[in-house]
């Protein structure tokens, strides 16, 4: 499993890793934890809407329990992100990961 809670991490770096001049910094383990205990409950993260301010970049996250098809799950998106058991932010800001939960 620790390898898996690294491939995820390595994706969101990546897809934060937009702009040479802006450098990423790796994950705390204990953000990677976190991460991992919502993957277990049906984590959903919303690549297509990566947010960038002057000093930070986030993105949302859901969680919206297992699927058996993920093209149900897919095709419902917005439903599913509305109905999500939990919603938050992944944020790097100031060479720190935080994350938080909105509800």
């Amino acid at each position: 499993m620790l390898v898996f809670k690294d491939i995820i991490a390595n994706k969101i770096i990546d897809s934060f890793s937009t702009n040479k001049r802006r450098k990423i910094y790796p994950m705390d383990e204990e953000i990677k934890n976190e991460i991992f205990q919502l993957i277990n409950k049906g984590l959903l993260i919303d690549f297509s809407n990566i947010y960038k301010y002057e000093r930070s970049i986030r993105v949302d996250y859901y969680v919206i329990g297992h699927y058996g098809d993920m093209y149900d799950m897919y095709n419902n998106l917005e439903r599913n992100k509305y109905k999500a058991k939990i919603k938050g932010t992944i944020e790097h800001k100031n060479k720190k990961w935080n994350i938080y939960n909105w509800d």
